[in-house]
């Protein structure tokens, strides 16, 4: 396996219209790395999600999770140390969890996704579970 810092960056696929993504965060333990799938999703239409709401933080991003794509390539995310604390503590073991974290979510380097995605920011979260 190539280290984490030998992984290409992610780029994110664009959403058609309506869609959301939401984040898999695939099961593991303790320190071991994350790994997790983003997919695309119709709001009506979606799995059982849960929203994540949180502080970024004032520093830049200092840690990384792995996105694998449907093809089991690897990309590193990089994302701050609150982040990388709250998806250590989320994570389950024997199963994957599914969530909606806007920091990952939505592509904070589109302007015009990120205006799109804030404006149904409230509703993402009245529909997760």
């Amino acid at each position: 396996m190539v280290s984490e810092t030998g992984l290409p960056l992610f780029v994110y696929e664009p959403l058609a219209a309506d869609e959301i993504r939401l984040l898999e965060i695939l099961p593991g333990k303790g320190a071991d790395k994350i790994f997790c799938r983003l997919r695309h999703a119709l709001p009506n239409d979606c799995p059982t999600y849960e929203g994540l709401s949180y502080v970024w933080g004032t520093s830049g991003p200092t840690h990384s999770v792995i996105i694998l794509s449907n093809n089991g390539e690897q990309y590193r995310f990089p994302i701050s140390q609150n982040l990388s604390d709250a998806l250590h503590c989320l994570r389950d073991s024997p199963t994957s969890r599914t969530l909606w974290i806007d920091a990952l979510c939505i592509n904070q380097a589109d302007d015009a996704e990120k205006s799109s995605q804030v404006i149904r920011m409230k509703s993402t979260f009245e529909n997760a579970s």
